[in-house]
C-alpha cells in the first residue's frame, strides 16, 4: 500500500474514533435522529476500512470477502438497533449481529484450515464457550440479575459469541506461528474488543443505571467500533 492509501485509512479511523463520544452523548437519555446519524457514520467508517483494505491490497481472498459481508451485516444491525420504536428492530438487528459472528467464525476457520488444518469445532472451542457461559450465569445469580424472557436468546447469542472469540484465539495462534504478527494482533484484539462490546451491551439492556452511564456506554461503543475496525484492517495483513 502507498503512503496516500495509508493516509486515507488513517483519516477514516481517526474520524470514526473522534465521533464515538459525541455519539454516546447524543443517545442519552434516549436515542435520537442525531445519535442514529452519528452511529451510522461510525459504522460506515469501519465498513469503508474493510472495502478499501480489499481494494488497496488488490486481494480477492475468501477471507476478505467474508469479513466484508460480516461488516455489512453489522452495519445493518447498527441501523436497526439505532432506531426508536418497535421491538422488531431490536430482534432483527440482533439477528444480523448473530450472522456477523457466524461470518467471523467462518472467516477465521477457513483461513486457519488453509494454513494448519484446524477442526471446525474442536474441544477447545467447546470448553472455552462452556466456561464463559457458566461464569456469566454465576455472575448474574450473584448479582441477582434476571434475564427474564431474554434468558434463552441471550445464551444462544452468547454461545456463538464465545465460539467466535475462541476461533479468533486459534486463528491468531496460527498467524503467530507463521510469523504474521501484525495480522495476529489485529484479529485477536479486534475479536476481544467486539466480545467486550457485546458483553457490556448486555448489561446496558439489563441494568437501568447503565442506560444513562456515559462512561460505561462510551466503553461499550469504543470497544465495538474499534474492534470492528481492527478486524476490517486485518484484511491488509492476512495473506
Amino acid at each position: 500500500m502507498s503512503i496516500i492509501q495509508w493516509f486515507i485509512m488513517g483519516i477514516i479511523l481517526a474520524a470514526e474514533l473522534a465521533l464515538i463520544y459525541p455519539f454516546v452523548k447524543s443517545m442519552i437519555p434516549q436515542k435520537t435522529n442525531r445519535s442514529l446519524a452519528l452511529k451510522m457514520v461510525c459504522s460506515t467508517a469501519f465498513l469503508s476500512l474493510g472495502v478499501l483494505a480489499r481494494i488497496f491490497t488488490n486481494t480477492d481472498s475468501i477471507y476478505s470477502l467474508v469479513i466484508i459481508i460480516a461488516l455489512c451485516l453489522a452495519w445493518l444491525g447498527d441501523f436497526l438497533l439505532g432506531l426508536n420504536g418497535s421491538k422488531v428492530y431490536f430482534v432483527v438487528g440482533g439477528f444480523f449481529f448473530l450472522l456477523t459472528h457466524f461470518c467471523f467464525i467462518t472467516a477465521f476457520t477457513y483461513q486457519s484450515q488453509t494454513d494448519a488444518k484446524k477442526e471446525v469445532l474442536g474441544i477447545f472451542e467447546i470448553l472455552f464457550s462452556a466456561a464463559l457461559l457458566v461464569a456469566f450465569e454465576i455472575y448474574n445469580r450473584s448479582k441477582k440479575i434476571s434475564l427474564g424472557k431474554l434468558h434463552i436468546p441471550v445464551l444462544i447469542y452468547g454461545l456463538i459469541l464465545t465460539i467466535m472469540l475462541a476461533k479468533s484465539f486459534l486463528f491468531s495462534m496460527t498467524l503467530f506461528e507463521s510469523g504474521n504478527f501484525s495480522a495476529a494482533v489485529l484479529v485477536l484484539l479486534g475479536a476481544i474488543l467486539f466480545f467486550v462490546s457485546d458483553f457490556t451491551l448486555t448489561y446496558t439492556i439489563l441494568e437501568e443505571k447503565r442506560k444513562t452511564d456515559v462512561k460505561y456506554k462510551f466503553i461499550n461503543s469504543l470497544s465495538y467500533f474499534l474492534g470492528q475496525s481492527l478486524i476490517a484492517l486485518s484484511i491488509i495483513a492476512v495473506k
